[in-house]
């Protein structure tokens, strides 16, 4: 369990900084597919207070653009908590954070574009899953080639 996050509580909006550490998703309801964003070391007021958190790819974290294994990322966000494990498991409570606002990356540097989570879901994670294709067919996770090409579609009209 994420005892500092607890102790931070809910009831206000923080600010956060944490390094990135990959991209992912999840899938909601069938095979919808939720793009989500790996947060490594995540600190408040310089106390690490998660090892890793999975946080969804909003449009905030698009807007920064395309993202590299050691980018500090600072945002704003307010903790949450949810129910971690499957049902036929046991199921623990967990603590994260949710609503990320005001997000920046704390080098100021130029980024290449990447499709936007709200308006093109699809072609992020057709991003997703071709930054990740050795590791998704290595595992059985779900690789889906229409996704890549809605990727390299969006990206023909983007770059």
């Amino acid at each position: 369990m994420r005892t500092e996050l607890k102790k931070i509580g809910r009831k206000e909006r923080h600010t956060y900084q944490a390094l990135y550490g990959g991209v992912g998703f999840k899938r909601n309801y069938g095979d919808h597919f939720l793009p989500t964003l790996l947060l490594k070391d995540v600190k408040f007021q310089e106390t690490v207070v998660a090892d890793h958190l999975w946080v969804n790819y909003t449009r905030g974290f698009s807007k920064i653009g395309k993202l590299r294994d050691g980018d500090v990322i600072i945002f704003d966000g307010r903790v949450t908590s949810y129910t971690k494990g499957y049902y036929t498991q046991a199921q623990q409570k967990e603590y994260g954070l949710e609503r990320p606002t005001k997000i920046h990356l704390l080098e100021d540097r130029e980024t290449e574009p990447i499709p936007d989570a709200i308006t093109d879901k699809n072609p992020l994670v057709g991003y997703i899953m071709k930054t990740n294709k050795e590791f998704y067919l290595a595992n059985n996770r779900p690789y889906d080639s229409w996704y890549v090409t809605q990727y390299e579609k969006w990206l023909k009209k983007h770059i």
